[in-house]
């Protein structure tokens, strides 16, 4: 973890092409639909919040570890992603997409966030600190499952509120969706995967896989919050505009899923082995680099 820390030339193109380009890539796309097929609005507004967010922390790094890539840098790369995403995604919502600003004030914004996201952090690191000063034993604590029961409440909860009403949406319009969901995300992958393996990144294999993974991959529990709090909990749209980070989620397990195989085929493949002194790739054993 340690030397994964220090590979600032990995976080600057995941977290650049994840935080920038995505949301420019799905603007565009979301440009072409609304001119060429006429979308529903909102479903567009949706899709451009899904290209806005930060990775996750738990499907990259979860998909990562599967395929064999670099399990340190997809770990530290989607924390990383996290903490900026909490300043970077609200600004690109509040100046690009329409906020009513009577119900959705920068400062209000900022101050919620601080008080729904970045305050129980904090709290949280400065209970861990403390509970090891004491030598505080929580090894029994089940964190994980702790962690994927709450992932799991988020998401009945959001699905809740959207059909606790009537969404004026055609089947064809949700159909529609999913497919431009699974085409964004084919095509990023394929730009991340051309990205990081091209002479200029000289990623190891591992890092390859890391790249691909946590330069696509949107985080849900970040999402559904930032989507109450700058468009109100109230909003007639809300249920809709939830609708493409609703479909997303999964679609990226499942196609990263369909891909892992491939990647991982690609991995043990002795095609090119190049042997360095230093390597890319974290924890590589022998020093063994593929690239």
């Amino acid at each position: 973890m340690k030397s994964a820390l220090a590979r600032f030339d990995f976080y600057a193109v995941v977290l650049g092409y994840n935080l920038f380009l995505v949301p420019c890539f799905v603007s565009v796309f979301v440009f072409f639909l609304r001119h060429m097929f006429g979308m529903n609005e909102i479903i567009l507004t949706g899709l451009f919040v899904v290209g806005a967010l930060p990775p996750p922390v738990s499907s990259a790094v979860i998909l990562t570890r599967t395929v064999g890539g670099s399990t340190p840098l997809a770990i530290c790369a989607s924390v990383m992603g996290s903490l900026i995403g909490i300043f970077t995604t609200p600004l690109m919502l509040v100046l690009i997409v329409n906020v009513d600003s009577s119900t959705s004030g920068g400062g209000a914004i900022v101050t919620k966030i601080f008080i729904i996201v970045i305050l129980p952090l904090v709290l949280g690191q400065c209970s861990r600190v403390y509970a090891l000063s004491v030598k505080y034993d929580f090894s029994y604590i089940p964190i994980s499952t702790v962690s994927s029961g709450t992932l799991l409440l988020i998401i009945y909860s959001a699905f809740c509120d959207m059909f606790s009403q009537q969404i004026p949406l055609e089947i064809s319009t949700v159909v529609a969706t999913m497919i431009c969901i699974v085409c964004i995300q084919l095509g990023l992958s394929m730009a991340m995967f051309t990205l990081a393996k091209s002479k200029y990144t000289k990623f190891s294999r591992g890092d390859v896989v890391a790249a691909v993974f946590c330069g696509t991959h949107k985080s849900l529990t970040l999402g559904l919050p930032l989507l109450n709090l700058i468009f109100g909990s109230e909003s007639k749209e809300l249920p809709i505009l939830s609708i493409p980070l609703l479909m997303y989620h999964p679609l990226q397990i499942v196609c990263g899923s369909v891909l892992a195989p491939h990647l991982k085929t690609w991995m043990s493949s002795l095609g090119d082995i190049e042997l360095t002194s230093t390597p890319k790739s974290i924890g590589s054993p022998g020093r063994v680099s593929l690239v």
